[in-house]
């Protein structure tokens, strides 16, 4: 990878200091910015391709990348002086999208298909999105904010709070009753998050083999306030 992204910093400063080209340096420059850009970000999307949005975040700069290259193309072929130096630039392009493939296929390898296991994936990006849902959701419930919805969108969360927490101590589930406090609550899916080491394959192999005994406790409340 850093082969590749040489060769095309090469062709680029090729172009912009290429006398030929001393008109149009600005549009080349601005070709500069967005391509090193790019590169950058799909560099780092792509070791982290076990999460979704990274590997579709990848695939999607491998596309733009593939328009510049294109792009080069057509404007050597309109500029046959210096047709060699653009078609440099569009190869290196497409050797930095080939090397891309490469960097999420060893990532997707680290999973150890060959040993018999399987990986669910999940968008680690999207976990404490997810989490400050769910605790602004039961600070809605309890009645102690309104962050999460309106004022008139569920206004009797409170009774059902009272509710709930009476079924709870009625069918003997009295433990579940601590994932209606806050900090607890906040705990359990902090330690979830943390378990995944930023979406790793090692992190993800780690959550897998704990998360069903994790959230059985969520299960077991969502299938009783359900019956009610």
């Amino acid at each position: 990878m850093e082969q590749a992204v040489n060769d095309v910093n090469m062709d680029l400063r090729e172009l912009t200091t290429n006398n030929l080209l001393k008109d149009v340096v600005p549009e080349l420059q601005g070709w500069t910015d967005a391509i090193r850009g790019a590169i950058q970000e799909a560099g780092s999307a792509a070791r982290f391709s076990l999460d979704p949005r990274q590997r579709d975040k990848t695939f999607a700069i491998r596309r733009q990348l593939g328009d510049y290259a294109r792009m080069a193309r057509l404007v050597g072929a309109l500029t046959p002086s210096v047709n060699y130096n653009y078609r440099n630039l569009a190869q290196s392009l497409d050797e930095v999208s080939s090397v891309l493939l490469v960097m999420m296929g060893e990532a997707m390898a680290n999973v150890g298909f060959a040993g018999g296991r399987y990986l669910l994936q999940t968008p680690h990006t999207e976990l404490q999105v997810r989490r400050d849902s769910v605790i602004y959701a039961l600070r809605n419930l309890v009645g102690s904010t309104q962050q999460a919805y309106g004022q008139n969108d569920w206004p009797r969360g409170v009774n059902a709070y009272r509710q709930l927490f009476d079924v709870l101590e009625k069918q003997g589930q009295g433990d579940l009753r601590s994932l209606l406090v806050e900090n607890e609550l906040a705990r359990i899916m902090d330690e979830l998050i943390r378990r995944t080491a930023q979406g790793t394959s090692d992190g993800l192999r780690a959550l897998g083999s704990t998360v069903q005994i994790d959230l059985q406790r969520f299960s077991r409340l969502i299938a009783i306030a359900m019956m009610q």
